[in-house]
Order: C-alpha cells, then structure tokens, then sequence
C-alpha cells in the first residue's frame, strides 16, 4: 500500500511540473496575416514563436472558423472554455524556442442591414493562454474603402488603439502592439462598410454536392429506364454486299444513325434504277427528268412521292421550294414508316431518356450557379435562367454527339461549345464533379438509343443487314471494287448512292483508284464527263449540296 502511495505521490507531482512547465510557456512573436476575399470569407495565417522552458507532450493552440492545421504537424480540434483549439501531441516532448504556423478561414465575416455592412474579425483569438511579448498584424482587404477601422481588446477595451501603431493603406491595414500582450487578451478589428462592398456566394441554393447527387439519381433512373424498356438483343452483323432487302437510299441514314431520310440520295437512287435522269446545265443548275412512270414494283410509298415530284410534269428543279417541302414531307413519312417496323410495342421512349440526360445537365449547371451568383435581388431568378442554359447545353450536346456519328465535325464542335464554357465555370466556381458526370451522360444517352428503342425481330433484321452492308464497304478492297465493275460497268453509279448514305462514298470512289468509267447511264453534264470514280464523286457531291441546299 505505501509503494502505490509513493507512486501515486510521483504522478502527481510530474503532472503538476508538467502542467507548470505549461504555464511558463511565452509566445515571443505573434504574426498574424488575414486576407479577406471578396465573399467575406477571411484566411487567417497566424505564425508563432513560443519558449517553452519544461518539456512538453501536448500543446493547446486557440483557433476559430474552419479548416484549421498547424503546418508540419498532425492535429486534432477539440473545444474548451476559452474556444476551439487544436491539439498538438507529440511523439518525443519538446522544449526550448519552436515555430508554429496556423491556418484557418474566419466564416460569418460581416453583417448586412439599411446603412451598409459591417466588418468584424478577431486577429488575436482570446484563446492564448500565455502572455505574447511582441504582437503585428496584417489585414488585406479585397478593395479599398473610405471608413476608419475601430479596435476592441480583451483588457483595454475600445482604448486598445493607444497601445497600437497603426498603418492604414487604402485596402490594408497594419498594426503592431507597443506593450506585451497579457494571457487571454484578444483583438478585434470593425469596420463599417458599403452595401454590396462583400458579395457572399452560395445563399439560397444548392450545393455542388446536393446537385451532385441529383445528376447521379437522374443518372440511375436513366439507366433503368433504358434496361427495363430500350434495351435490344446484341445484332450478329455479317458482311453483306448488296444493300439491305426493302431498304432504299434515302432511308438508310434514318436507321443507322437516326438522322432524316434524304430525299436527294432518294432521287439519285430512282436515277440509277432508270425512273428519272439528272442533269447539270452550263450555269450548274440541277434538274430531274422524268424517264418512266413508277408502277407497282416500287411500294406505295414511293409511287406517291414520286408522282408529287414531278406533279403532273416532267422536269423538276433540284434546288426548288416544291423540292425542299416534298423532302421534309418525305422525311416525315419515312420516321412514322420506319418508327412502326422496326420497334415493340413495348419498347419505351428514347426522348425520354434523352430528356433525363439534358435534366441532369440543368441540375449540375443549377449546383454551379449556386455556387457562382453572389447575393441579390434577381438572383432566383438567375439561377433559373442558367438551369435553363444548362438545360438547352445539354441538349446541344447531345445534338453535337449525333453530328460528329454522321461526320459532320464541324456542326459537332460548335454544338459542343456551349456545355464546355459551362464546364469551365464550373471548374472555376464549383460543380465541376457534378458538371462532368452530367456531360458524360449525354453520349451516354445519345448512343444507346442511337438507333431508337427496343427493336421488334423484323426492326434487328432491317438494322442488321444495313450494319452488315456498311461493314462491308469499310472492308472493301481495289481489288475487290474493280472486280466488281467487270462484272458490271455501271456498278459503281448503282452503288454510289447507298455508301454515300451509310457515311462511305468517299471511301467507296477511292477503292476504284484511276480505273476509266464507262459514262453514267442517268447523269448528263456539259462540257467533259467525269472519267474517274473520285471526279465522279465530286461531282456528285455538288449536285447532292444544291439538290439539299447545302450553303457550303
């Protein structure tokens, strides 16, 4: 029993050298340098030099707001009657004269009413439990101002500024204690303040995080959307030579990448097979002639649209208005033909999940003008307004995705600019995480349902075929090209407007290299006629840009 006594007894008397060792810490230096930004928000970097005469395992140093660290060292915050502070433990104890630097950010800066605002923030916390031999700070401002800072201490009250030097210097004020700072003394800087001289960012909106978490909801119902309702079989795409069965032209583009049927290639298509002819005047003016009557061997469908072509005559101009509304007409008829084919009844909307991707880009550019837009009157309403940016970049993005499919890069880019200025915003304001998941969704979006929706067995059959004969002009060799033109002169003109359509007629007219045509069948041009494939195709080219009124 008196051995635990004794070793009681040494505990307690270490513990009360250490606490006194503690005690007779002195803070030689303070230096405290405070930046205020334009939000109000203060970074308060406090650098302090201490004599520490016992040594010690633990140290207590006062800090306020938040995103506090003590640089070089690990640190845990904890509370305590005089305030928050971070506690220092160290492995081996020290002793002697140490550097300390602290960080932190001073939150709730300033007040706001009728006359203005009022700046306040503490640039020595009362939380310092040892006596400060020599104290400065420096205070930044964000811009320069008219009114004259008032000091509070701990001890002296509003008489503090005689114990101080102070330098005021526009839009930085500087100002270093003439006696020893006691223990648990503190300083407090006002300054009043125009209206609107902070602008607090954040007020009445979402965080990034929040809208984080709505892209990525948006993101998961899409996603289920289009598993429980869009999703098709995987196609077993062969290569196949010949273009697909009931398949035309003009109507490729609209099955393969959702694009609008081309009444142009459709015309160009009904030239190869006899019906009508095309010709170039000497001022590159396009007109189709009508050859024979379309009968029963073509489908209704296109009897219809080629007898409105011609409408009762028998010469049309390619670049006219009648040609220009007969081919939204066409269009229009192909998408309903088509949409009825190749999808189940079961299948659920592509639009929709289209619409949840642009949604998600609405909430992510919301998060960020959150972020960005300062306090103020018509704020609300800025914030809707950039949602509904976001909305539309969104859908510009989605459109830029389906561009750059039918190799039309230009357009792509240019759609593309508006979601990456917003990108960049929200790189510089927050959001950023939220912004590029929401951008990532958009292609997401635009190649599941490249195609449309949940193809029904005789739709997988038409898409199919049209992929297998796509892939077969990619793989098309000169060898196997010139083969074929042996085999039948006008080969390459009958094929022309079926790899023009799947995105490979350039491709398709290099495979014949410098090989001599024979003349096309349905194409009469002034002056002289295209000998090779790659002349041929430029012709084309320009009547296929005037035929769709192309301006470049």
């Amino acid at each position: 029993m008196r051995r635990f006594l004794m070793a009681l007894l040494c505990c307690l008397l270490l513990a009360a050298g250490v606490r006194a060792a503690g005690e007779d810490i002195t803070v030689t230096s303070y230096q405290a340098e405070a930046k205020a930004a334009s939000d109000g928000l203060v970074q308060m970097t406090v650098t302090v030099q201490m004599t520490i005469p016992t040594p010690v395992s633990q140290l207590d140093l006062p800090v306020e707001g938040s995103g506090a660290s003590v640089s070089g060292y690990s640190s845990e915050r904890a509370s305590g009657e005089n305030g928050d502070y971070l506690r220092l433990t160290f492995d081996k104890p020290i002793s002697g004269a140490n550097t300390f630097v602290l960080s932190y950010t001073l939150n709730g800066t300033f007040t706001e009413d009728t006359h203005g605002q009022t700046f306040k923030a503490d640039l020595v916390s009362p939380g310092w439990a040892w006596p400060i031999s020599a104290a400065s700070f420096r205070l930044t401002m964000p811009a320069a101002f008219a009114g004259q800072p008032s000091y509070t201490g701990g001890y002296y009250g509003d008489n503090v500024a005689d114990h101080l030097e102070l330098t005021n210097n526009g839009a930085a004020l500087t100002g270093q204690f003439t006696d020893a700072v006691r223990d648990h003394d503190s300083l407090t800087v006002s300054l009043a303040l125009p209206a609107g001289y902070f602008t607090p960012r954040g007020a009445r909106g979402i965080s990034s995080s929040v809208s984080l978490i709505l892209v990525l909801i948006l993101g998961v119902l899409g996603g289920t959307y289009w598993f429980l309702t869009l999703r098709s079989p995987v196609l077993r795409v062969p290569l196949r030579p010949l273009p697909p069965d009931g398949i035309t032209a003009g109507e490729l583009p609209a099955l393969l990448t959702g694009d609008r049927a081309d009444l142009a290639l459709q015309a160009v298509q009904w030239a190869s097979l006899g019906y009508l002819g095309v010709s170039l005047s000497g001022r590159g003016r396009v007109a189709l002639s009508r050859r024979i009557s379309m009968g029963s061997e073509r489908r209704r469908r296109e009897q219809a649209i080629f007898g409105m072509l011609f409408d009762k005559k028998t010469v049309c101009d390619g670049a006219s208005l009648h040609f220009r509304r007969l081919a939204e007409r066409y269009a229009a008829a192909t998408r309903s033909y088509w949409n009825r084919r190749l999808f189940s009844r079961e299948s659920g909307s592509p639009a929709l999940l289209r619409a949840a991707a642009a949604l998600a880009f609405g909430a992510a550019a919301f998060g960020t003008a959150s972020s960005a837009l300062p306090a103020m009157t018509a704020r609300l309403l800025l914030l809707l307004l950039f949602s509904a940016v976001g909305l539309a970049a969104g859908v510009l993005l989605q459109r830029a995705c389906l561009a750059a499919v039918r190799r039309r890069f230009r357009a792509a880019v240019l759609r593309a600019i508006p979601a990456l200025v917003l990108l960049a915003v929200s790189l510089r304001f927050g959001g950023g995480p939220a912004v590029l998941l929401a951008a990532a969704f958009q292609p997401l979006a635009v190649f599941a349902t490249l195609r449309g929706g949940r193809r029904s067995p005789a739709g997988g059959e038409a898409i199919a075929q049209a992929l297998g004969f796509r892939r077969y002009l990619a793989n098309l060799s000169p060898h196997q090209a010139l083969r074929q033109l042996g085999r039948d002169g006008q080969y390459f003109y009958k094929l022309l407007p079926f790899a023009e359509a799947v995105g490979e007629g350039e491709r398709f007219a290099r495979q014949f290299g410098e090989a001599e045509l024979e003349p096309c069948d349905y194409l009469a041009l002034p002056g002289r006629v295209p000998r090779t494939a790659a002349e041929f195709y430029r012709t084309f080219r320009g009547i296929l840009a005037q035929i769709r009124n192309e301006k470049n």
